[in-house]
This record gives C-alpha cells, structure tokens and sequence, in this order.
C-alpha cells in the first residue's frame, strides 16, 4: 500500500480514502501470506458481473480457494483453475462468484469496452 495509490482519492487521501486500505498503509506489516497488497479497485461493469458492479476498495484474500500474497499469485490462481466458478474473497469474508466459462469467453470483450490493452502488467506475462 503505497501514498502513490492513496493519492488517487485526491489532496485529503488521509480522509478520503477507504478505511480498509488506510488501515493497511498505517498499520499493515509484510507477511510471507501478504506481501504485497492486492486491491480490486473497481469492478469493470458487464453482464457476466451483475450484482458486483458497486464493488471497489476490497482487499483480496483468496482466489478459488488460493491465499493470494501478490500479483503472481492472483494470475495463478485464475490461470491455473478448472472449476465451474471462480470464487474471490474479500477480507471482509466477502464473496464474488463469476462464471468461469464466461469470464475466459467475455474477457477480452470487456477490456476492449474499457479501452484496456491488457489484463496484466508485462511483468505479469508467461
């Protein structure tokens, strides 16, 4: 959790800000099960995530059961799933269940919606 972020909600982050993430920034401490923050910031509207759309600010915990400690480990554990749902976990306990057979067939479509080139970072790519 980095000022840099924070500064996204403007001059008064220290106030503005999700308390959630505040609370990571001032008091959270790197574990070998957290070291980096993972933030679904927003959720990108579209007809396979309807119910979610309000979402943003969460901390992720776990994706399809996988504890998820930084960027790799969210990619693995979407990549690496053969389910029917994949299931991501707030820290709140908090549960958002999507499709899988539809996120694999939608996903490319809804990130061109968005103007978004990819779906991760060149560092992220096999």
């Amino acid at each position: 959790m980095t000022v840099n972020f924070l500064k996204l909600w403007g001059d008064k982050w220290h106030h503005e800000a999700s308390k959630n993430l505040l609370n990571q920034y001032y008091y959270g401490q790197p574990t070998e099960d957290e070291r980096e923050i993972v933030v679904l910031s927003k959720v990108l509207a579209d007809e396979i995530n309807v119910g979610y759309h309000n979402v943003h600010d969460k901390i992720v915990y776990y994706v399809n059961d996988k504890r998820i400690a930084n960027m790799n480990d969210l990619v693995n554990a979407f990549e690496s799933y053969r389910g029917k749902y994949h299931v991501i976990v707030d820290e709140m306990g908090h549960r958002i269940v999507l499709e899988k057979r539809k996120v694999d067939e939608n996903g490319q479509s809804i990130l061109q919606k968005y103007g978004i080139n990819s779906d991760r970072s060149r560092n992220l790519m096999d």
